[in-house]
């Protein structure tokens, strides 16, 4: 009992510390793990039996392919194309804001966020237009665009590794309900924001995009290996590769064809957030091992057990719990709970009901998800500060929405006996 209470003591403390930044969350994450095998909790040896090894090996492998696309000038030519193609200011809202969310279910969203971003406001500022609209628009689409398939989201990585879904059960399961939510979230935000139809071909005439491009052929070399990467992550499960092993086959051939500064590399990728995920599952690992996410299981169980309404009750919890705490930590948290009911359920779909309510749910607050972090930080950088008022009034109505609307079609699509 009092290994329970201790473990559940260290978890509420980490996320006091986590969202009220008096740490950074690596640093938190740290400082708990100690404290937990320090104490007794958990040996060496549990810690590392807790840890999910695929998850960090997939992420690490992403991030190299992404960062070589990115130094290579991939983005910035992609961005820069799209105002040129667009001919007027709506045009240009909506193609960048759909580009991020396209992106986003092939690459890391923070990535996608932090390179949009960062090319939104220089653009905005040649059109003379209010970067903020567009960078909450990008931010909006790239968190709901990230959960359509495996590898848009660092969630779907870990409960894909946990439970051996495939990318195509991804696309089956998820894709066409983030389809539907990425339309309705863009009508939603023309309706809010309406942008003007002011022609901006000539302002942005003077753009040399290739001038971002440091060398053609390694960039289509690049571009083939990304393309090839993902070519293999739709048959994996047909091959006997799984989803890491992929994710790795795609950086080693980065790193051999492309031949970038490793050094300079290495000192790029988000060993933070490697860290902190790693952590977070040792965390969650004394929880499990001291009986406390079985017990969170068999409340709501007590409370709820018909599979819709564990449903609901999974889904709404995801969504908000997602939107006072990162969507990382939250779902880490509850991949031991959502085992164990969904052998009640004896069906997969408590699984997409949790990662519909966490990655859509991460509309809702500024703190919800890292991209959402991210966006503000570069608008503050960039002399535009967008407020916890400004984003919660847009993020409530259209995460809530788009979470209703994954609920309704999970539920359907239960009902109808296709999960």
């Amino acid at each position: 009992m009092f290994e329970q209470a201790f473990a559940t003591g260290l978890f509420i403390l980490a996320l006091l510390l986590i969202v009220t930044e008096r740490l950074h969350r690596t640093i938190v994450i740290i400082l708990v793990v100690t404290v937990l095998m320090a104490s007794g909790v958990l040996t060496v040896e549990e810690a590392i039996h807790f840890v999910d090894f695929e998850t960090l090996l997939l992420l690490a492998g992403m991030m190299i392919i992404v960062d070589v696309l990115k130094e290579l000038g991939f983005f910035h030519y992609v961005a820069i194309r799209i105002a040129k193609q667009a001919g007027n200011y709506k045009k240009f809202f909506v193609l960048m804001s759909l580009a991020a969310g396209l992106l986003s279910p092939f690459l890391d969203s923070v990535t996608v966020v932090l390179i949009f971003s960062s090319i939104t406001v220089a653009i905005c500022r040649i059109l003379k237009k209010d970067p903020k609209p567009l960078l909450l628009s990008q931010v909006f689409c790239s968190n709901i665009g990230g959960n359509a398939t495996l590898i848009g989201e660092p969630t779907n990585v870990m409960v894909a590794t946990h439970t051996g879904f495939t990318f195509l059960d991804f696309i089956a399961a998820l894709t066409p309900v983030t389809v539907i939510c990425l339309c309705v979230c863009m009508l939603m935000l023309l309706r809010i924001y309406d942008p003007g139809r002011e022609p901006i071909s000539e302002l942005v005439a003077d753009i040399d995009e290739s001038a971002f491009i440091k060398d053609y052929y390694l960039l289509r070399r690049a571009v083939v290996i990304f393309l090839l990467t993902i070519a293999l992550f739709f048959i994996h499960n047909y091959i006997g590769l799984s989803p890491a092993v992929v994710a790795l086959i795609g950086a080693a051939l980065m790193l051999v064809v492309i031949r970038p500064d490793v050094t300079g590399l290495l000192s790029r990728l988000e060993w933070g957030t490697l860290v902190f995920i790693g952590g977070f599952f040792i965390v969650v690992g004394g929880l499990t091992k001291t009986g406390v996410t079985s017990g969170i299981a068999r409340a709501i169980l007590e409370f709820e057990t018909t599979s819709i309404g564990l449903m609901l009750t999974i889904g709404l919890v995801a969504a908000f719990g997602s939107a006072l705490i990162d969507n990382i930590p939250f779902v880490a948290l509850m991949i031991p709970v959502t085992e164990k009911l969904s052998e009640t359920v004896g069906s997969t779909v408590l699984w997409w009901t949790l990662l519909a309510g966490a990655n859509l749910g991460g509309n809702l607050t500024p703190i919800a998800a890292s991209p959402n972090i991210v966006t503000i930080a570069i608008s503050e950088r960039e002399g535009n500060p967008i407020t916890f008022k400004e984003f919660f009034k847009i993020g409530l109505p259209v995460g809530l929405t788009t979470v209703l609307i994954a609920m309704a079609w999970l539920m359907l699509m239960h009902t109808l006996g296709y999960m």
